[in-house]
């Protein structure tokens, strides 16, 4: 509708160019990047409270911004109020909006409403079938249900779609890993698939790592932290990983040993 496509679009050029760069930080993820989206979605939606797509992503920031941050019980049940009062105006704003449904039910399995979350999830799926945001989301959540099928189809799809955000690449990595049949080749191709297009996407590292730490495979998880380092030469907590992957043949003394060095260093809440 005319109305729809007005509440979709702006006229005010500095809340659109916030947008856009809350958009790509947020794809990026990380602490310091989600504070400066939310920091950009609050001043777009402040310029142009009317604006639909930033109320969405708005809500798209804090539904992720618990797992990228350090926070208590009572930050994160804060966070999640806001994120489902801002996919809320979105919707309002904007009913056909897939994304925003979508993520009104990412704060809907939050609340443990899974019922009315499925519900969300098909509502956003049917307006929005080629939305790659909206398949990304919808996958992750399948997969925590244990749906894997789904979820691999979709996550999938929104790499076809877009095959430029690595974030799809290590969702389907993520998606196969859980599955009864995973193959390590195949989930280490698509993670570092991501990293190639962005090797500053830390997560994408740390997945690559996973995927052979848990399986024993000490000398290939071994190596990926050393390349992973020559693009975080400054990360104290992947120099203490390294230290502890390189004594892991060693047996516990030695690690136990730079655990206790490394215990004031660890912050304890």
């Amino acid at each position: 509708s005319a109305e729809g496509l007005q509440v979709a679009r702006t006229t005010d050029i500095a809340a659109y160019e916030a947008y856009l760069e809350a958009r790509q930080l947020y794809y990026a993820r990380g602490h310091d990047n989600l504070n400066i989206a939310l920091a950009l979605l609050n001043e777009a939606v402040a310029l142009d409270p009317n604006y639909a797509p930033a109320w969405s992503t708005l809500a798209s920031v804090y539904s992720v911004y618990d797992f990228n941050t350090d926070n208590t019980q009572a930050d994160a049940e804060r966070w999640g109020r806001a994120g489902m009062a801002a996919a809320r105006r979105a919707i309002a704003l904007d009913p056909l909006s897939g994304e925003a449904q979508a993520r009104l039910g990412s704060f809907l399995v939050e609340s443990r409403d899974l019922v009315s979350a499925m519900e969300r999830f098909d509502r956003a799926l049917e307006l929005s079938p080629n939305d790659a945001s909206v398949l990304n989301t919808i996958a992750q959540h399948y997969s925590e249900f244990g749906y894997f099928e789904s979820s691999l189809e979709l996550a999938r799809r929104a790499l076809e779609i877009d095959p430029a955000v690595p974030l799809y690449n290590n969702s389907v990595g993520g998606v196969l890993s859980r599955t009864s049949e995973s193959n390590l080749d195949e989930e280490v191709r698509y993670f570092r698939a991501g990293i190639a297009i962005d090797p500053q996407l830390e997560f994408l590292w740390s997945n690559t790592y996973k995927a052979y730490q848990l399986r024993g495979r000490r000398e290939d998880a071994l190596r990926v932290l050393e390349e992973q380092q020559q693009f975080f030469p400054d990360s104290r907590f992947l120099s203490h990983r390294l230290r502890l992957v390189r004594a892991w043949g060693d047996g516990p003394d030695a690690i136990r040993a730079i655990l206790d060095e490394l215990m004031p260093w660890v912050r304890v809440d």
